[in-house]
């Protein structure tokens, strides 16, 4: 069965990052932060 790798959700993040930078420079989108709270959970 294929899986994600931590690279893919890396990977994601930054895509989203690019699509949706913050306005503020510290608050990430809603996509991003949803992809980071598994990312840490991956970790």
């Amino acid at each position: 069965m294929a899986g994600i790798h931590i690279v893919d959700i890396e990977g994601a993040i930054n895509w989203w990052r690019e699509r949706k930078p913050s306005p503020d420079g510290i608050t990430a989108c809603a996509e991003v932060r949803a992809l980071a709270e598994t990312y840490g959970l991956m970790v």
